[in-house]
C-alpha cells in the first residue's frame, strides 16, 4: 500500500506541475499580446510624427546637396563627372532603396577588374562536350569521321 500512495503522490505532483506550467504559459502569452498592442498602438499613434521627421531629414539632406552643388556652380551632371566617379557606376534610388546612393568599383583602374566569382572553369563546357563525344564514339553511336567533325566544331 505504501508504494501505491507514493506513486499517486508523484502523479499528483506531476499533474499540478503541468497545470502550473500551462498557466504560466498563458500568462506569458497574454503579457506578450499586451506588449504587442502597446507597441503597435504607440507606433500608430506616433506614425505621423515618424513620417514627418523622415520627410524633414530627407528634405534637409537634399537641400544641403543642392546648396553645395550651387555653391560650386555645377549641375548634377557635372557633379557626377567628378574624377572620383570616373569609370564607376552610380545608382541613385529614392523610394525603392529609401534614398540610397551606390557608387560601384572602378573599371580597370590600376589593374583592378570587376570579375564575378565563377563556379567552374570557363573552358569546362568544351571538356564536357569532348567527353560526351568520346563516350558516343566508344558506344559506337557515331563514327570516327562524325567524331572528328564534331570535335573540330567544338574546338573552334
Amino acid at each position: 500500500m505504501a508504494f501505491k500512495q507514493t506513486k499517486d503522490a508523484d502523479g499528483i505532483f506531476k499533474s499540478l506541475f503541468f497545470v502550473y506550467f500551462i498557466l504560466i504559459l498563458h500568462v506569458l502569452l497574454i503579457g506578450g499580446l499586451v506588449l504587442l498592442v502597446v507597441f503597435f498602438g504607440g507606433v500608430l499613434l506616433y506614425m505621423p510624427w515618424i513620417l514627418l521627421c523622415g520627410v524633414a531629414a530627407l528634405s534637409a539632406s537634399g537641400y544641403m546637396f543642392y546648396r553645395k552643388i550651387k555653391k560650386e556652380g555645377k549641375t548634377l551632371k557635372e557633379a557626377l563627372t567628378f574624377p572620383a566617379f570616373k569609370d564607376r557606376t552610380v545608382e541613385i534610388s529614392l523610394l525603392g532603396g529609401l534614398a540610397s546612393v551606390k557608387v560601384g568599383k572602378p573599371n580597370g583602374v590600376l589593374g583592378t577588374e570587376n570579375k564575378l566569382p565563377q563556379l567552374e572553369h570557363p573552358d569546362a563546357h568544351y571538356i564536357n562536350e569532348l567527353k560526351e563525344l568520346a563516350l558516343l564514339m566508344e558506344s559506337n553511336l557515331i563514327t570516327m569521321d562524325e567524331y572528328n567533325k564534331a570535335k573540330q566544331k567544338v574546338l573552334k
